[in-house]
This record gives structure tokens, sequence and C-alpha cells, in this order.
């Protein structure tokens, strides 16, 4: 497998951006933000929603009052689904007991091993933190079935206004299909806008 260095790799995430702001259609990306606000009480936001793929707002059996999340399902490979997920998980969650907490459990494993370092980023003017890991996905759970594929995942983490809740951005894929939509994630998250 052919390594993209650093250099090359931030120069295409640049040109990406760049067409995104001229062409985002072009990018699978609807050319307009959301007009509706999402989220809940201290986690409003607006962001685009990607063409063709399907969207489920704040799904009633996903957290409690104080959490809200939105996902919008693309295409699968692999039998795996590629996804992305915002998330605000407001300040006392049933969850998470705040933003180091997210972090922390999702860059070890079930043994405590590390599997992701978080690093700081910024996101469309806000610091964020960012990391990547991969994992195994049993496709048939449950059954005799052993078959898996690797998928990958991506993580913005940021703090709401009130600097207590955060917004977890996510995108999944399978390994083999993680390049091909990392655009689309990207152009979400870099269009993502904390609103009152």
């Amino acid at each position: 497998m052919k390594k993209i260095s650093f250099k090359r790799y931030g120069l295409m995430m640049f040109i990406a951006v760049i067409l995104y702001a001229v062409f985002p259609a072009g990018l699978g990306l609807s050319a307009e933000p959301l007009a509706e606000k999402l989220g809940i009480e201290g986690g409003y936001f607006v962001c685009p929603t990607p063409e063709g793929w399907s969207r489920v707002d704040n799904d009633p059996d996903y957290g409690d009052e104080r959490t809200y999340l939105i996902s919008f399902n693309g295409p699968a490979a692999e039998e795996v689904p590629v996804l992305i997920y915002i998330s605000y998980y407001g300040d006392g969650n049933d969850d998470f007991d705040g933003y180091e907490d997210f972090v922390n459990r999702n860059t070890t494993d079930i043994f405590d091993e590390v599997i992701a370092v978080a690093e700081k980023a910024e996101l469309n003017g806000k610091d964020a933190l960012t990391f990547e890991h991969e994992r195994k996905q049993y496709l048939h759970p449950g059954s005799k079935d052993d078959t898996w594929v690797m998928v990958k995942t991506k993580f913005y983490v940021l703090l709401g206004k009130d600097r207590k809740g955060f917004f977890v951005l996510e995108y999944s894929a399978p390994s083999s299909a993680y390049e091909e939509y990392l655009l689309i994630f990207q152009g979400i998250a870099d269009t993502f806008k904390i609103v009152e």
C-alpha cells in the first residue's frame, strides 16, 4: 500500500475544503446548511446534510433528556453501513462525566490498552480534540458465523457554548471504504456550527 505523505494529505484536504466552499454538492453535501436548528437546550447546531443519505433525528431510545443524537446513514460497504453521527451530551447526562471521560473511554479498549491518541485540532474556529481507531466488527453477532470487518472511526470532540456540555462528531466506515467517504464527513465537520 502506497503511503501518502502528510504534506500531500494536507494539500488534498486544502483542495477539498476549497472545492466544498465553491461546489459543496460536488462533495455529496447539500448546497446549503440545514436552515433548522438541531439539538437540545445548551447544544444547538446547524450542519449540511449528505445528499442521498438518510437522516435519523434524536432516536428516543438513545440517551436521556440531556443527550441528543442525529445520524446520517450512508451506503453500505462489506455489509456495514457508512455512518456519521453528531451527538451533544449536556452537563449531567447519564453516559459521560464530561468530555474527558468520553475521550478516555473511546481511546482505550476493555483491557485499558490505548487504541488511539487524542490530538488538539481546530474545527470551524473552535478548539477540538480528534482521534481515530480501528476495530473488528462482527457481521452476525450472536451466531456461529464469525465473519468480521475492520471498521475505522474518526472523532471530533468539542465543548458546547456553556463549556459544560460537549459535542461529538463521529464518522465510521469499513476500513476499505474509509477514504472514499471521509471528505463527506470532513465537509460536515468543517461547516458544523454551534448556535444559540
